[in-house]
């Protein structure tokens, strides 16, 4: 019998922080300056609650991923700014908050 997408365990995103990575398991995946984010960045110029990377579901197998800023400073995807609004992410996409770059790979390890 064949697993669902939804029932697998393996993560559906690793992001490369540099010094580390993340393997991201659940469908939001928070990045902010205050407690709570999944990931805490300590910086000033860090939104408390910076930028979500996260899946939806489009249709039985098929899923979209996203990064969507809600920061006064932006993220940049690309290299291109993301300010207050939500874009598509391909494997490999490069997703910067002000000098840090984490590079996400959403393929998986099945």
């Amino acid at each position: 019998m064949k697993r669902k997408l939804e029932d697998l365990n393996d993560p559906w995103c690793v992001l490369d922080f540099g010094s580390e990575e993340l393997e991201v398991h659940k469908n939001s995946f928070t990045i902010g300056r205050k407690a709570g984010n999944d990931k805490v960045i300590s910086i000033n110029k860090i939104s408390a609650a910076h930028c979500v990377i996260g899946r939806e579901k489009i249709s039985e197998r098929k899923w979209q991923y996203y990064l969507e800023d809600f920061s006064s400073n932006g993220t940049f995807c690309n290299g291109r700014k993301v300010h207050n609004r939500r874009v598509l992410l391909n494997d490999g996409d490069k997703i910067s908050l002000l000098r840090i770059d984490t590079k996400s790979d959403k393929s998986k390890k099945v």
